[in-house]
């Protein structure tokens, strides 16, 4: 839902001819607002204000793919953002020419399919393009079929409309953590987590995850994603998402915290139950307590302490294995 003071299409139209601020994204370029942007992002009103070259030029460029920095502009201007129309941002485009009113819808169905070769040095800020490739890297799992897509006809066998959804939202949540606008990442949160549930495919999730970890800053994106994992465990185990270390390093601590807080909630007490392997143990011995053959953790908060840089073992996925028999009173095959 669009924030109460967003702007009419027709008014981004009307105030267009007062920019006062060029954004930039390879060859394309924005006719902006600082008051607009600096409302939203400290980060960019620290740069206009302050002895940085923006501040002199009155030019800011923006080290993201096209169209992540396009549903940005739509987001700042009327406080929402649709992956698959543009709005604001085709109007403040330097090469528009549409009346006010123009439609724009369908405007945005390159998504997914265009890929800018612009990258700047900031090894943060990455494009649809190295985020996919990263993820096809690393996949070990076969292709199959694509789910929750009604397409009609057969998709082609390099279209993953439902994992390129997904990177798009999460971009959303990356450029709202560079800029530092909370409500921005919220929002990318919110339409990630309602995707996915109206579009479930285990495949392009675990593809998904793959390829964008690592991409934002923002922890509550990747506690959402930890959620998703519990939540679709049998399926994240059979695509083998979890023997990645890189994934476990960064979901670990909001899938311990997700595990403590599922056992309180179903009549545990205070205290969660899980076993864990000797090698895992010997790493997070230090908050633990030994219970017989259990371990028990008395506070759902230390979890998020946890420093977890031991090596994901067999033995490490028989613990999550457990944990989903414990929560869900059924082992996974």
């Amino acid at each position: 839902m669009a924030e109460d003071n967003s702007l009419s299409l027709s008014s981004v139209h009307t105030i267009k001819q007062f920019s006062d601020l060029t954004l930039i994204c390879g060859d394309e370029s924005f006719k902006a607002h600082k008051a607009y942007l600096c409302r939203h992002s400290p980060v960019i009103a620290a740069a206009l204000t302050g002895e940085f070259i923006e501040a002199k030029t009155n030019e800011m460029v923006i080290s993201f793919d096209l169209p992540t920095v396009k549903h940005f502009i739509d987001f700042i201007y009327m406080g929402d953002y649709d992956l698959s129309t543009y709005t604001a941002s085709d109007i403040l485009s330097s090469g528009c020419i549409a009346e006010p009113g123009a439609a724009t819808d369908g405007v945005g169905k390159e998504i997914g399919s265009y890929l800018s070769a612009i990258v700047h040095d900031d090894p943060f800020v990455l494009t649809q393009s190295e985020v996919l490739a990263s993820g096809a890297a690393d996949s070990t799992v076969d292709d199959v079929d694509s789910e929750g897509v009604d397409s009609g006809d057969a998709a082609p066998e390099d279209s993953h409309p439902i994992r390129d959804q997904l990177l798009q939202h999460g971009l959303m949540n990356s450029i709202a953590d560079y800029y530092a606008i909370p409500k921005l990442g919220a929002l990318a949160i919110k339409k990630t987590t309602r995707f996915l549930t109206d579009n479930w495919s285990g495949r392009d999730f675990c593809d998904f995850v793959r390829g964008f970890t690592g991409s934002t800053g923002d922890a509550r994106f990747y506690e959402m994603l930890s959620d998703i994992v519990m939540d679709h465990l049998s399926e994240t185990l059979e695509y083998r998402l979890l023997d990645n270390t890189d994934i476990v390093q960064e979901l670990s601590p909001h899938l311990l915290t997700t595990v403590a807080h599922s056992f309180r909630i179903g009549g545990y007490a205070e205290t969660a139950i899980v076993t864990v392997s000797s090698t895992v143990s010997s790493t997070l011995g230090v908050h633990f307590q030994a219970t017989n053959t259990f371990y028990a953790v008395s506070n759902a908060d230390v979890a998020t302490s946890i420093p977890f840089e031991a090596i994901w073992t067999k033995s490490s996925m028989h613990t999550i294995r457990t944990i989903h028999w414990l929560l869900n009173n059924k082992p996974i095959r």
